[in-house]
């Protein structure tokens, strides 16, 4: 194809995407090799592959630039990112966007986006309005994408709660948005309005705003309902908690895992509800979230090594089996290599790591992406040849899984993969999520010193370990950034850092 007909292909998949004609774009999309791109076309080319769900086509139109002959502009590094956010390599991309030594606007926004996928909002709101301010950079942005940079913007200040603000940035982008008739801008625009009017208690504006879309069909009609339902029972003092754990119940059976972690949060909060709180706490991996969700909890909590957390094969089954004796329940514990009665699995070994990265977040199904760059947090993720690891990876536990003769199976869907259950299950969750073998023993640390700072001999004395042996894992959980290091010689102190317990640090 002439470089001019593939840039008007390119253009017309530009446009699918605006007026949601999603199919459309990802059919004329993927009937593109991505060796048939020329290299002036490659950046936009992998940016419709992420912006379409597709990203590994981007991937591979730009690993070797990237990767290989390090020849990539700045442009087409920073689309490289957005692919790697898109496929779950989040912290990859996040840290090849701030390595970044000749930083664009695309660079600016994709650090956002690794930072809104994180649940740093206010981190990513402040990369936002440093772009939004900067007007050279502003400059180099299609009008488009401007707009997206605004509207992420926006979703910033409702989750921090500034509302003023965001009610006077709402009402102006949607002015523009409408009058540019971009039906997925818009779209977004309605699902911020709803979480705006929630925020700020106008209910009987946002009733109304749902009873717009109340003829909704497959997926949003489920969407709208959980509107409908936080409505109700946030305008009504006397509501339990019935109607959302129904909600939840309804989410969980349709594999709307998202909602569900939604729900669970908002019952946590609304209700002021520990076990709720700890059942999103212990199976959500990111520090910023949880930090969040304890401060919005405002009351205090024990948080213990680990949590029991009860998981089951569908929410129903519980009621409908009768099980509620702890002894019909299987044991799963997560913190050693004892993996269950029947199970022992090596510590830091791969098969051990991959049961670990499937339990860190359990409300959601994991991607190849995402798995690779917890199992192997030291390498970049190749698209030619990391999927075959990872593939391989879950294929070795799934056979020990099953040949232990445990209910436990990873189910795979739609490129997907997630641990499911044939009975009903008490996971011991760490509230760590580390994976590898020096991880592991940090873990150990940090729960026992916290956020102390120590010394060599108090980890050697902790781990049982002789201190040149406890120096080298000090070293090694410095680089891994697991561990903060200050002072020298008989001075050297040494902190846990957020990574490590997954929480930050008060102060």
């Amino acid at each position: 194809m002439a470089d001019s007909n593939l840039a008007d292909t390119l253009n017309e998949i530009d446009l699918c995407i605006r007026a949601g004609r999603l199919a459309d774009g990802r059919s004329k999309l993927r009937a593109i090799s991505p060796k048939a791109v020329a290299k002036n076309l490659r950046a936009q080319y992998a940016r419709l592959s992420w912006r379409l769900g597709i990203a590994e086509l981007g991937l591979r139109a730009l690993s070797r630039a990237v990767r290989e002959d390090r020849q990539a502009s700045p442009e087409e590094r920073a689309e490289y990112a957005a692919c790697l956010n898109s496929i779950g390599s989040t912290q990859e991309a996040h840290t090849l966007l701030l390595d970044e030594e000749s930083p664009c606007a695309w660079t600016s926004l994709y650090e956002a986006f690794t930072q809104i996928s994180m649940w740093d909002y206010s981190g990513a709101g402040q990369t936002l309005e440093r772009l939004l301010e900067t007007p050279n950079l502003m400059a180099e942005l299609p009008s488009y994408n401007r707009l997206v940079a605004r509207v992420n913007r926006l979703a910033c200040l409702i989750v921090d709660e500034n509302w003023d603000r965001a009610t006077t940035e709402w009402n102006e982008l949607h002015r523009v948005v409408s009058k540019e008739n971009h039906t997925r801008l818009l779209a977004n625009l309605q699902e911020l309005r709803l979480q705006l009017l929630y925020g700020t208690k106008q209910f009987k504006k946002a009733r109304t705003l749902i009873e717009k879309g109340s003829n909704l069909e497959g997926p949003e009609r489920l969407h709208s309902l959980k509107w409908s339902t936080l409505i109700e029972t946030a305008s009504d003092k006397s509501a339990g908690p019935e109607p959302l754990i129904a909600l939840k119940d309804q989410a969980l059976r349709e594999q709307r895992w998202e909602m569900v972690r939604d729900l669970e949060t908002r019952l946590a909060l609304h209700f002021k509800n520990p076990l709720f709180l700890k059942r999103v706490l212990y199976a959500t991996p990111w520090p910023k979230y949880r930090t969040r969700l304890l401060a919005q909890f405002a009351q205090p909590v024990e948080l213990t090594e680990t949590f029991d957390y009860r998981f089951l094969p569908e929410e129903h089954e519980l009621k409908l089996s009768g099980a509620r004796n702890r002894g019909n329940w299987y044991e799963v514990s997560l913190s050693s290599g004892r993996i269950a009665r029947d199970l022992t699995l090596k510590e830091g070994f791969l098969s051990y790591r991959t049961m670990r990265a499937l339990t860190a977040d359990l409300y959601r199904s994991h991607s190849v992406g995402s798995l690779f760059g917890t199992l192997f947090p030291n390498e970049h993720y190749n698209p030619f040849s990391s999927p075959g690891r990872v593939h391989h990876a879950i294929g070795n536990l799934r056979d020990e899984l099953t040949d232990a003769g445990t209910p436990l199976t990873i189910e795979h869907l739609h490129g997907r993969y997630r641990l499911s259950t044939a009975k009903p299950t008490i996971l011991h969750l760490p509230l760590s999520v580390a994976t590898g073998k020096t991880g592991l023993k940090v873990e150990k640390l940090a729960w026992k010193f916290g956020a102390q700072q120590f010394q060599v001999s108090d980890a050697a004395s902790a781990l049982a370990l002789n201190e040149k042996a406890a120096q080298r894992l000090l070293k090694d959980a410095v680089e891994s950034g697991y561990v903060a290091r200050t002072g020298s010689g008989k001075a050297t102190r040494y902190q846990i850092t957020s990574s490590q317990t997954g929480l930050e640090h008060a102060g």
